[in-house]
């Protein structure tokens, strides 16, 4: 007869991979500008000083780059919810849950995600091949390999730090910064808003350079992101909350705009190196005699 001391066995209850397809279908709020404003985050945290975003249209190709102190474990960047920044004050990104949604949204979960990374000039790869993980169903990948050297400390101008390429799904459009497919309209479309996200980086002295190719066989567009100028307040409070050796930033008042010469409401929070709510008054509506 069985007795209250039997053990019960326990039943493994893991995810099914089909957990990442309704993920990315579900989650129709994560753009483009969110999947590389994530990404720069993670480099950023990574005490990197300098950030390379690539986009190679003919290519099919995403590639973010940084000289920061690079990862031991490239496997461990793909688990869902594993982030080695818990605890750590200042950090933006510690959820785990950036680059795997930045990858499935540059991949469509039919691309490569390849992750290159290391320090003290030795450096390992890893792929992760998404319809071979969705397909399959199981939650596995790959051991990383070690890579030259020399090609690595030439893309990152460094002797640490990360790539991370995506290879696009080439049955699906490129992602686009404004849903038209025009040359100028992506290329300045990255480049505002990377600037806006990314204003207290760059004027902390933080490099981001922007490599941009349109066409198979020309050369790229290249660009080091300026911090862009703060829009004039009229009427503002300040508030500034110091976290160690992090500033987190609130304003709020009255915003002059040149193009309607009208006061409008503005809200603007930063945080570390990252602009959550940019400087702007877009939709904040206008101030007049009858107040807000």
């Amino acid at each position: 007869m069985p007795t209250t001391n039997d053990a019960k066995t326990k039943l493994a209850i893991p995810p099914s991979t089909h957990l990442i397809v309704g993920e990315l279908n579900q989650n129709n709020e994560f753009g483009w500008a969110q999947a590389y404003s994530e990404l720069i985050d993670n480099s950023f945290d990574a005490q990197a000083s300098a950030v390379t975003v690539e986009v190679d249209k003919p290519g099919r190709t995403v590639r973010i780059s940084d000289n920061g102190r690079g990862c031991s474990d490239p496997i461990g960047m793909w688990r869902i919810g594993e982030s080695n920044k818990h605890g750590e004050v200042g950090m933006l990104g510690r959820y785990g849950v950036g680059l795997k949604s930045s990858s499935q949204y540059f991949t469509q979960l039919n691309g490569i995600t390849t992750i290159t990374t290391g320090s003290n000039n030795s450096f390992q790869s890893a792929k992760l091949k998404w319809g071979d993980l969705v397909s399959s169903g199981k939650w596995e990948t790959d051991p990383p390999e070690p890579v030259d050297t020399s090609a690595v400390l030439q893309l990152l101008q460094a002797s640490h730090g990360t790539s991370i390429e995506f290879q696009l799904d080439h049955s699906r459009g490129f992602p686009s910064s404004t849903g038209k497919d025009s040359k100028s309209n992506q290329w300045l479309g990255i480049k505002e808003t990377l600037q806006q996200n990314f204003a207290p980086a760059l004027r902390d002295g933080k490099q981001i350079r922007l490599l941009y190719k349109q066409r198979k066989g020309e050369h790229p567009k290249v660009e080091v992101l300026k911090p862009p100028s703060d829009p004039l307040w009229r009427d503002a409070i300040e508030v500034e909350i110091r976290i160690k050796n992090k500033t987190a930033t609130l304003r709020a008042g009255l915003i002059d705009r040149q193009e309607d010469r009208k006061h409008h409401r503005g809200l603007s929070y930063s945080y570390g190196h990252r602009v959550i709510l940019k400087n702007t008054a877009a939709g904040c509506g206008v101030y007049n005699t009858e107040g807000f």
